[in-house]
């Protein structure tokens, strides 16, 4: 009969000791969300650093096509096949994704030599 005590024992204190961590664990994430309300988050844009260091385009800009070197090989830059409707190119010493029949940087990959 002792087991059968000593087991009910355990369950009834476990039933009563479950609760109290559930309501710790609640209490401690709910204070670590409210830590972080209002704070902004830190976004990094590829436009951004570009101007900062005085990149001769920036995303968004429209370049004339005779001022790119299209890039036929992406394979020699690390590149894949550039998604459909856009192509790479090199324009001044960025290496950048644009669209070509608008001529619209899409996004700054690199600086290249």
């Amino acid at each position: 009969m002792l087991p059968h005590k000593t087991i009910a024992a355990t369950a009834s204190l476990g039933l009563l000791v479950f609760p109290l961590l559930a309501v710790a664990y609640h209490q401690h994430h709910a204070q670590a969300r409210a830590d972080t309300v209002g704070q902004q988050p830190q976004i990094y844009l590829a436009q951004s650093s570009a101007k900062a260091k005085g990149a001769p385009v920036s995303v968004g800009d429209t370049v004339d096509m005779s001022r790119v070197q299209v890039v036929d090989q992406p394979e020699v830059y690390g590149l894949g096949i550039a998604p459909a409707g856009n192509i790479y190119a090199i324009v001044g010493d960025l290496l950048v994704r644009m669209n070509p029949e608008t001529g619209k940087v899409l996004s700054i990959l690199r600086q290249v030599d």
